[in-house]
């Protein structure tokens, strides 16, 4: 069962649920506001909840107002939990493992309706089972836990950026190289859909982050090296003798790697890198050399 929430009610909801837990609290969004933060815990009573929240931190989010940075000395100081998943984009909170808030609300006051002026927003109350939880878990294992030296290396760089006052700024070398960079699951959602650039679906842009309609290639490009997808690819190149596979043996790794339920068939787990590399083409990513010696395409990694 499950019940459709309206906006008006989103905040009253999350009042209700956070007032009834008893062990444990997760949360995904990719804003968060120190405020919103705090109205969660002035609603939880019970001091031995573990609480833990995943968040994007992207740099630009973070100069643009749009989540808090001080919200990692909030959560050190109210034993939560900080995790860093640069490419999130989801909004989720899970009660005691056994029900679930999912829709648009981010965990920031217009988010979750603290403000009279707030967002419309639409969301969705119901049971959580073990699958969903193996993939929230999954979520969590694929991010980055805030330590205090990350911290401090973007505290710095937020700093940086400020004086300089650039747009679409990037966190640097330092902190991505901090960042949990191994994949080992995904989802069929972290490969493009769409066969062509001639043709983006509107999921491929919410898996690019960008605005629906961007046709500018080198804008498209920059987000595509960024996906979960491509950089799965990356890292299974490099770990291959020669740092090349043929498509095939990619083939039978990431349908070992997809973790839906059910599982998709392989002729699914075909077409999702028969896109990616077709978009690898059509965007001429210059790390990546496909090349097709016989009948199945060959796929490099140049150094």
């Amino acid at each position: 069962m499950y019940e459709i929430i309206h906006h008006d009610r989103i905040k009253s909801l999350l009042e209700q649920e956070f007032l009834k837990i008893r062990d444990n609290l997760q949360i995904i969004s990719a804003y968060c506001t120190r405020n919103a933060l705090e109205f969660v815990d002035s609603k939880i009573y019970n001091a031995s909840v573990a609480k833990r929240l995943m968040v994007r931190f992207s740099l630009d989010d973070i100069l643009n107002g749009a989540t808090d940075f001080s919200i990692y000395e909030y959560c050190r100081q109210h034993n939560w939990s900080l995790f860093v998943q640069l490419n999130i984009h989801a909004k989720t909170f899970i009660f005691d493992k056994k029900r679930w808030v999912v829709g648009s609300a981010n965990l920031t006051s217009k988010g979750i309706g603290l403000f009279d002026d707030s967002n419309l927003e639409m969301a969705v109350l119901a049971d959580v089972n073990e699958v969903e939880l193996q993939k929230i878990n999954t979520m969590f294992d694929r991010a980055t836990q805030m330590t205090d030296e990350l911290y401090e290396l973007m505290k710095n760089q937020i700093t940086t950026a400020k004086i300089d006052g650039k747009s679409n700024a990037k966190w640097n070398k330092e902190i991505l190289g901090l960042m949990n960079n191994e994949i080992t699951t995904l989802f069929t959602q972290d490969f493009p859909k769409s066969k062509s650039l001639n043709n983006i679906l509107l999921d491929d842009y919410l898996l690019l982050r960008l605005p629906s309609g961007t046709t500018d290639k080198s804008t498209i490009k920059d987000a595509f090296v960024s996906t979960i997808g491509f950089k799965w690819l990356v890292q299974v190149l490099a770990a291959a003798e020669n740092n090349q596979l043929y498509f095939g043996a990619i083939t039978a790794q990431l349908h070992n790697a997809i973790v839906n339920d059910p599982r998709p068939y392989r002729k699914e787990v075909k077409e999702l890198l028969a896109n990616l590399l077709a978009w690898i083409i059509e965007l001429r990513v210059e790390n990546i050399q496909i090349e097709r010696p016989n009948y199945s395409q060959l796929i490099t990694l140049l150094k």
